[in-house]
């Protein structure tokens, strides 16, 4: 894993674009070398996006409105263990500088508590550049 990552390490942030359906959701990400999320289901990563950056009804996931079909995504921090309600999208594009756009398959783990990531939308895991 640490030689998958030593490259790569050197990103600080970059772009995505989700596509739900006809939606198309831009991020800006902080790239986190730590993020060894999974689904526990299909063991995809996880990328973190916090409620605020997602438009209405993906900022909400827990209510009764959301389009698609709910994963429970349990994580454990330092701090204890909690869980992000999660999704799968129909695709997600990394934007690459000087690369180009690369396609990924992960889930997306929405965060309703934290706003911001050091003025990033999320966080992406640095596996998945």
């Amino acid at each position: 894993y640490g030689l998958i990552c030593k490259n790569k390490i050197h990103t600080v942030s970059t772009d995505v674009k989700i596509y739900v359906g006809e939606e198309k959701i831009s991020a800006r990400l902080l790239c986190d070398s730590g993020n060894l999320v999974t689904e526990p289901f299909s063991s995809l990563p996880v990328i973190v996006l916090s409620a605020s950056c997602l438009p209405y009804p993906y900022d909400m996931p827990e209510s009764d409105v959301f389009p698609l079909p709910i994963r429970i995504i349990p994580f454990s921090t330092g701090a204890g263990k909690n869980c992000f309600f999660g999704f799968r999208p129909d695709k997600i594009e990394i934007i690459r500088p000087a690369k180009g756009p690369k396609r990924v398959d992960a889930f997306i783990g929405i965060d309703t508590e934290n706003r911001s990531y050091s003025g990033y939308d999320g966080l992406v895991p640095v596996s998945i550049l």
